[in-house]
């Protein structure tokens, strides 16, 4: 049998045996989904996520790894409240930044030769406002290098903290607001997730029979 026509009647089968489990107990799905999805979230669990996600944000100042995906997660499960109350511990992580690269480049930029890198330097340092407040909205920029480049390039305190205030402000609202919109469509969709998921079972275990009878493996009775 062709590969492709294997694999279309494989995914067709996963859809239909999805659809028709939805169809005889969706009202059980229904519940189990509203439970793990719907399910308001617990106040005392809230103040601790919102603990641990203020942890996460200030490391995330010095520390190099996605505070993006930290905010849009908070968001997703534990609601705009608590992802928006973390926008002072996102701050605070770029302060500690800043104050990093401030103490480790003193002075680093009579230490570069004349070239790109110092004259990026020089652009910082004659427009500090407006740096600290593009540098926030660069896309795959890691926002610990964005706070100790800052500080390393001799940006002051006060441009500094206005540029990056404002900066922070408006990306971290479009994380939060991601959060919430994958929040609310992860909710409306979860009946195609389910019978995707239960789908796919199906085609993989079709799939293993079908391989170990093409192969001559077929367990002995």
């Amino acid at each position: 049998m062709n590969r492709l026509r294997l694999l279309a009647i494989l995914l067709f089968v996963g859809a239909a045996v999805g659809a028709a489990i939805l169809l005889l107990a969706g009202d059980e799905v229904e519940i189990v989904l509203q439970r793990v999805l719907a399910e308001p979230p617990d106040p005392s669990r809230a103040h601790i996520a919102m603990i641990v996600l203020s942890l996460l944000l200030v490391a995330g100042g010095v520390v190099i790894y996605p505070i993006a995906v930290v905010i849009v997660v908070g968001a997703a499960l534990f609601g705009v409240d608590v992802a928006l109350w973390t926008y002072p511990a996102t701050l605070a992580g770029a302060v500690v930044g800043w104050l990093l690269g401030r103490a480790v480049g003193e002075g680093s930029l009579e230490r570069f030769p004349p070239g790109a890198v110092r004259r990026l330097f020089e652009l910082v340092q004659r427009f500090p406002v407006l740096s600290a407040l593009l540098a926030r909205c660069v896309p795959g920029l890691p926002f610990a290098l964005q706070n100790t480049g800052l500080g390393a390039a001799g940006v002051a305190w006060w441009p500094y903290l206005g540029g990056t205030a404002v900066g922070i402000a408006v990306t971290h609202s479009v994380f939060v607001a991601s959060g919430a919109a994958a929040s609310s469509l992860l909710a409306e969709v979860r009946h195609a997730i389910v019978s995707g998921w239960i789908g796919i079972g199906v085609v993989v275990v079709i799939a293993v029979v079908l391989w170990r009878q093409s192969t001559g493996a077929v367990p002995a009775d």
